[in-house]
């Protein structure tokens, strides 16, 4: 997950583009937080890294859980916090 600090000047636009330019097979999600990318551990990590070195600033990068497809990774979709939507999940989950 690629969070962009809307003052720093990067879009998820550039960064897609860098990464079609770097002839990449990754999978790119915009998001309301930032971008979402998707592919093989080693290709991730490796534009993981080169976004560190061409954007210094302005981007937090995390690992997440979640697939692209995956509707738990918007809260919008919810309307609720992510620790309550945690916790209904874990109860509904383990009935047995």
């Amino acid at each position: 997950m690629v969070f962009v600090d809307p003052e720093a000047g990067v879009r998820c636009s550039s960064i897609i583009a860098l990464s079609y330019r770097c002839h990449l097979p990754l999978r790119a999600r915009e998001t309301c937080f930032g971008l979402m990318m998707e592919g093989e551990r080693e290709t991730v990590r490796g534009f993981m890294a080169l976004l560190k070195d061409t954007f210094p600033a302005g981007l937090f990068l995390k690992r997440r859980p979640f697939s692209i497809g995956d509707t738990r990774v918007c809260a919008r979709t919810f309307r609720t916090t992510g620790l309550r939507r945690a916790t209904e999940h874990f109860r509904n989950n383990s009935r047995s």
